[in-house]
Formats: structure tokens, sequence, C-alpha cells
């Protein structure tokens, strides 16, 4: 394993899951909830008040750092391998959330000829097919070649989405530098 550390580098690419429309609907909702009658004790005190206004500027400068730190993050092009993790699948359709990131790994892979992807998904609940398959049928669709798509369709979380990935790369290659996981 420390091989492989030493040989590969792990970037990720947001793949478009948005979660700034909840973190408004937080904040809203806990302004509504300051004016009603049932919470206005705890909104009356005026060191809760601070208290609160505290914990809420400490996670307005922590999301914002790890917004602009995504900000100026650069792509490495020409990466050996590209994994690209699965998400729910309805039936055989991508979820918004996994057409996002076949997205971005469709504008990475049109961009990057040379590179591989290995599309990591097994099959759960309510899904006809795996996700990796979903996947690479999605891709295919788009253009991309079917000679660079690797499957993996045995993982059923993050953990073994790197497990069984890895499994798959000769890490003996001595030219192996890159990999790039999207919507890690």
């Amino acid at each position: 394993m420390e091989a492989l550390k030493d040989l590969i580098s792990i970037i990720t690419l947001n793949g478009g899951a948005d979660m700034g429309i909840v973190w408004v609907a937080i904040i809203i909702g806990s302004l509504v909830l300051s004016f009603k009658k049932p919470f206005h004790f705890l909104f009356s005190n005026k060191y809760f008040k601070l208290l609160f206004l505290g914990v809420c500027l400490i996670f307005v400068i922590i999301e914002g750092v790890i917004v602009f730190q995504g900000i100026g993050f650069n792509t490495v092009n020409n990466c050996d391998y590209l994994i690209v993790f699965g998400a729910r699948v309805r039936g055989e359709t991508p979820s918004l959330t996994l057409k996002y990131c076949l997205d971005v790994a469709y504008d990475y892979l049109s961009k990057n000829p040379d590179t591989q992807a290995i599309l990591s998904g097994g099959q759960g609940e309510g899904e006809n097919i795996s996700e990796a398959e979903a996947m690479k049928r999605y891709l295919v669709k788009k253009g991309i070649s079917v000679d660079r798509l690797m499957l993996e369709n045995q993982s059923r979380d993050t953990v073994e989405n790197l497990k069984y990935s890895f499994r798959m790369i000769d890490i003996s290659e001595k030219d192996l530098q890159w990999i790039i996981t999207i919507c890690f």
C-alpha cells in the first residue's frame, strides 16, 4: 500500500451536487423558528443569541474556506485513470446527481483521450442494473469508447469503491502518476 501512495496522487473533482440550497433553507428555517412562540424563549436570552450568532459565523467562515479552496483548483490533465463513483440509479436510469458526475467525467475524458475510466458502483435495491453499467451506457451514448471504460460493479460504499477500483489498476506501471475521482 505504501507503493501506491508513492505512485498515485488522488484528486477529486466536484460532480455538481450542490448543497447551497440546503444551507440557505437551514438559515431561513432557523430565523423562522426564532420568531415562533415555542422557540421565542431561547432567542430572547442574550447569551443564547450570541452563541447562535457565533456558531453561524464560524459555519459561514468554514464553508467560505471550503468554497474558495475549490474555486482555485486546477485540473490535472492526462491522468492515467479516472474513477467515477456511482450514485443512485432508478431502474436503469442514472439519478440527477449521477448524471452531473457523468457529465464531469465526459468532459474530462473528451479532453484527455488517453485516460481510462473506472466506473465504480454495485447494484442496489430498486436498481435493475449496476451503477457501473448505467454509467457505461450513459458515457457510451455520449460518445466515449467502450474500450476506455472499466466496470467495477461489486462495491456498496465509498470505501469499497476505492478498494475494488484500485485492484483493477496495475500499480506496477512505472508511468502511473495520477488518478482522479469524481463525486468522491
